[in-house]
């Protein structure tokens, strides 16, 4: 038979709670404009860039919280990167969230640009661990292209 009119609100309400729990994390974003800037890939003199990108993949309601030197940058999302200007020298880029923390070392020179993927490791049911790595100039360019600037602490 047909469920009582009652019934039928209070599961679409279910449906549509579930809906919005399932959507992507979002993070606060840049202007369109250090956006555009940051895809010219230049360095301030003297300088080296470091861009964390998130890429899409797996668990899109998980964000992936980024550091470099053992200072906060911000958050990532499926979609976004960030980036970091950095004095040259010995780095280390992080990526953490409630699972892990993934640690990777960089040397950087002045006026290069280093490009790192963040994506999302299945480990079990419900674990997500996030994971770092470099990429290619090509590829992090390619990627950066795509994905839209997110807010880094302190603004680069």
């Amino acid at each position: 038979m047909f469920a009582a009119p009652g019934s039928i609100k209070t599961v679409l309400g279910i449906i549509c709670m579930l809906a919005l729990g399932a959507g992507c994390a979002t993070v606060p974003m840049t202007d369109t404009s250090s956006d555009a800037n940051a895809k010219q890939f230049q360095t301030a003199p003297g300088m080296a860039n470091i861009y964390l990108c998130r890429g899409q993949g797996i668990a899109g309601n998980l964000l992936a919280y980024t550091q470099v030197d053992g200072q906060t940058i911000g958050a990532l999302a499926p979609g976004t990167y960030e980036l970091v200007s950095v004095a040259p020298g010995n780095h280390v880029v992080q990526v953490s969230g409630p699972t892990n923390i993934e640690q990777l070392p960089v040397t950087t020179a002045a006026g290069n640009n280093y490009f790192f993927i963040v994506t999302m490791r299945w480990v079990g049911p419900g674990i997500r661990h996030r994971h770092i790595e470099a990429m290619s100039d090509a590829d992090g360019r390619s990627t950066v292209i795509g994905e839209t600037r997110a807010v880094a602490t302190p603004q680069q």
